[in-house]
């Protein structure tokens, strides 16, 4: 079964809240930070996003590898980022509506302008920028000479145009965003009319009515994810948004996943690693990021440690409580090792630490047919951070299989070096499943 992750980028509409990066897998959010983004782009195994600051305060580009932030960028000749492309060459484009304008940005950050629509601040309001066939295209507002001509302009002024002819490609636009040649059409975020339109060559056209503000979509199988702000003119406006899914084939709703505090600019498919690696950020993987999370604790409550005090104390029944969450194939090879992801949520009052004298892994336990636990050593993973009380963390762990094909049962839990597995302790302290080993 094919997993449904993405990013979603979202910025900061009023200064009601502050945006920043989330990650939806199978229907579930989990925010990343609270850094207002906008445009977002996956070039080969890196993953790029543009933030958003305040008008004139410049721009600040993330690119993330799988071991976390590779490199930022500080682009003081960007104003107003929005949208974010990355060519096949590596080429960064970044688009400044404010400016009317798109720039490449280059590895120290410089930018230099590629195109311009006009010398008036904000006239056209380009905002979004896409390659199809080795060509490049911009979504905007509308054609205007003055100031923000598009506020009051006739509802289809809107365009997708081509940035090396000028000519426009489709019109009749309110407003659009993130344009898209998927499925063998254009697919635009008609936002202000509240519709995602699709124009195939030949210029037919289907509107897909969803309400709000749309801006940002992605397609992963048979589904259309379309970011869904609250409209900003609307009374008593909260920033609430939502993900609409929509069947790829019939381009009909699905259902909605709720996205709380921040309005969707863009949506990315992601996979696992990049996950990982956004959820890590400045950090590092090793053991230095668990101490500087510690310390972090102590920072916050103004308190300067004489040591680090999430050491590996011997945990009693009662701190050795969790539970966890996997997905397992219900039939895998003897030969090859597994990658299983796993969420671990604490159900104790203890600190849960990989640290000495007594660390705290993730492992797991093969039993037969009869109940009887298969002999050999275990395979520890170690938490890729402090687990505090009530706390949850997702990781990665490998899993040896058992040397004789058979029915097993896979036991998931968490063992304290010295002391004891987690599920001696407490038996719901363990995903348990039943797998096939050929």
């Amino acid at each position: 079964m094919q997993v449904h992750q993405f990013a979603v980028s979202a910025g900061n509409e009023r200064d009601v809240f502050s945006g920043g990066l989330f990650v939806v897998r199978d229907g579930v959010v989990s925010r990343i930070d609270w850094l207002p983004t906008a445009g977002i782009a996956m070039h080969g195994r890196r993953f790029h996003r543009v933030a958003s600051q305040r008008q004139h305060d410049g721009a600040e580009a993330l690119i993330y590898d799988d071991g976390g932030v590779a490199s930022y960028l500080r682009i003081d000749g960007l104003d107003d980022p929005h949208d974010l492309l990355v060519r096949s060459d590596g080429t960064i484009l970044c688009v400044s509506p404010s400016a009317d304008s798109i720039v490449t940005v280059a590895p120290d950050g410089s930018a230099q302008a590629v195109y311009r629509a006009g010398d008036a601040f904000d006239a056209w309001h380009v905002n979004c920028i896409t390659e199809h066939d080795g060509r490049l295209y911009a979504t905007a507002f509308g054609r205007f000479e003055r100031h923000r001509g598009w506020q009051g302009a006739p509802a289809g002024a809107g365009i997708l145009f081509d940035l090396e002819t000028g000519k426009d490609v489709v019109g009749g636009l309110h407003s659009p965003h993130t344009p898209r040649w998927l499925d063998g059409a254009w697919t635009i975020c008609n936002s202000g009319a509240g519709t995602v339109v699709r124009v195939v060559p030949g210029g037919e056209r289907t509107n897909v009515e969803l309400g709000g503000f749309p801006r940002g979509l992605c397609a992963i199988g048979d589904r259309i994810y379309v970011g869904v702000s609250e409209l900003r003119s609307a009374e008593g406006f909260r920033g609430t948004s939502a993900i609409a899914v929509l069947d790829r084939a019939t381009w009909t709703e699905l259902g909605r996943i709720p996205l709380e505090g921040g309005n969707p600019y863009d949506l990315v498919p992601i996979d696992d690693a990049t996950a990982d690696a956004l959820r890590l950020g400045f950090g590092f993987s090793s053991r230095r990021r668990r101490n500087l999370d510690q310390l972090a604790m102590f920072d916050a409550v103004g308190v300067q440690p004489s040591r680090l005090w999430a050491i590996g104390d011997a945990l009693g029944s009662r701190d050795r409580r969790v539970s966890i969450a996997a997905s397992i194939p219900a039939r895998v090879t003897g030969r090859t090792a597994m990658r299983v992801r796993c969420r671990v949520t604490s159900r104790s009052e203890a600190l849960l630490a990989t640290a000495p004298p007594h660390p705290v892994y993730v492992s797991y336990r093969w039993l037969d047919a009869d109940g009887a636990e298969v002999p050999g050593d275990r395979l520890r993973t170690p938490l890729p951070a402090t687990l505090p009380p009530k706390g949850s963390l997702d990781l990665t762990l490998i899993v040896a299989p058992p040397n004789a094909g058979g029915c097993y049962t896979l036991v998931l839990t968490l063992v304290q070096e010295g002391i004891g597995w987690f599920d001696d302790a407490d038996a719901t302290s363990a995903h348990r499943t039943t797998v096939e080993v050929d």
